[in-house]
């Protein structure tokens, strides 16, 4: 039998290395969960919403905070913190020079911006924002409406724990919802710093006597009264939940889309049903209702929704109460300039079914009028109601010459020659003629 040979140098290393690995990895396992935990959770303070105020030297902060707590039932203290600086960093600094935490802000959903950003606007916090690298540019955008920035949070968090996250569930809703157009920080610094300088951000607020339940919270809808094929009288009806409104559709079709089902009274709601126009960062205007529904009709992306047609009459025969549901939306501008002249087209198609055929059926089996029939006249109205709308918001941004449709933008990018050739750029939207193609199809 041969005598075995020595084992080389560089396999006896490797086997101590292995045999190393493996001590480590047992330890790695096995070891007290005090020392092996990661501790960086509990350096951490998450700020969920952001709301930025105005001060005569500086800056105010406010945050709704999140802090994670490595405890046995892994609990997670909720508060607002605050901070002041001459800059927008300087009052993040303060904020975790109080707590003594790193702020952790990549997970934030919304920013609040108070009511007291008067000549300077709020462009160049919102470009900090953007070039900070902190803030995702997908951070949902919001205007306090006659508000500081630090009321809305301080009243949200007295309100309920579950509001730290409701803000942010409010605004998702509202970006594919019926009345209120949403807009990010990347969206409203491309808009202001483009060709138009001007975008919009949705206004929220603390709304007393609200129905509980209401849009303002998380539903919202739109709602309409029909009249067709007759200019009857009608009484108003109410649905039993998600949405009311009134109007008249006799000659024509109006109506208000107050959000909310019936039941109870309650106080200081959060609340979002408008819209601001800002123009080069400076807020101007508060759009009614209607003229945030009429942009919001023109906005993909509010592509869901659950609609009520009230007291609609067809052929004498009054249907109450018609529950209607959008599933799909495509819209289109298109512009053009001749001989100097701007012109616009605003195209929507919506796509809508009913949710209670059981009234059709009546129509047809007791009335004798058939689903074809029906259908256009409820179209009909709803054209009309909604043309309506997008003409009022059209005029009202005209009539202050601030193009939150982002008309001139187009025109540049599609038209460049002859918008380079147009004399007076600055009254180019205001002279905008425009038409309106709105078809609704019933399924």
């Amino acid at each position: 039998m041969k005598p075995k040979k020595p084992l080389h140098k560089k396999v006896k290393l490797i086997r101590l290395y292995k045999t190393l690995a493996v001590v480590l990895m047992l330890l790695l396992l096995f070891m007290p969960n005090s020392i092996a935990r990661d501790v960086e959770i509990e350096t951490k303070l998450l700020l969920t919403v952001l709301g930025i105020d105005r001060t005569d030297d500086g800056y105010e902060v406010s945050g709704l905070a999140v802090l994670p707590e490595e405890t046995q039932n892994s609990n997670i203290v909720k508060l607002m913190v605050r901070g002041e600086g001459l800059s927008i960093r300087k009052a993040l600094d303060d904020i975790s020079s109080k707590m003594g935490k790193t702020l952790e802000l990549s997970l934030c959903g919304s920013v609040v911006w108070g009511d007291n950003f008067k000549e300077d606007g709020i462009i160049g916090a919102g470009e900090y924002l953007l070039s900070s690298g902190f803030f995702s540019p997908g951070v949902y955008l919001l205007q306090a409406n006659k508000l500081n920035a630090r009321d809305i949070l301080a009243k949200s968090i007295e309100l309920n724990d579950a509001t730290i996250t409701r803000m942010s569930k409010l605004v998702e809703h509202n970006q594919t919802g019926l009345n209120v157009p949403t807009t990010t920080l990347l969206k409203f610094i491309e808009e202001t710093q483009g060709v138009s300088r001007a975008s919009y951000m949705p206004a929220i607020e603390i709304a007393a006597n609200k129905p509980s339940g209401g849009g303002g919270q998380a539903e919202s809808g739109a709602s309409q009264s029909a009249a067709a094929g007759g200019g009857t009288e009608t009484k108003s009806a109410e649905s039993g939940g998600g949405s009311s409104g009134s109007g008249n559709c006799g000659g024509g079709c109006s109506g208000s889309g107050n959000s909310g089902g019936g039941g109870g009274e309650t106080t200081g709601v959060l609340s979002m049903e408008n819209v601001f126009l800002f123009k080069g960062g400076r807020k101007i205007k508060l759009l009614t209702k209607e003229e945030t529904r009429g942009l919001a009709w023109t906005d993909e992306r509010s592509n869901k929704g659950h609609y009520v047609i009230e007291n609609f009459i067809y052929d004498g025969v009054n249907m109450k109460i018609f529950n209607l549901r959008l599933t799909d939306k495509k819209c289109r501008l298109e512009t053009k300039i001749e001989n100097g002249v701007p012109k616009a087209a605003l195209r929507v198609r919506l796509h809508m079914m009913y949710e209670d055929k059981y009234k059709l059926h009546m129509l047809w089996s007791e009335y004798g009028h058939t689903q074809e029939e029906l259908n256009k006249a409820v179209e009909r109205a709803l054209q009309k109601s909604i043309t309506a709308e997008i003409k009022s918001a059209v005029d009202e941004m005209q009539g202050c010459n601030c193009d939150a449709f982002q008309f001139t933008p187009n025109m540049y990018q599609f038209h460049t020659k002859a918008y380079r050739a147009v004399k007076d750029k600055l009254r180019l939207f205001a002279d905008t003629a425009v038409e309106y193609d709105v078809k609704v199809s019933l399924l």
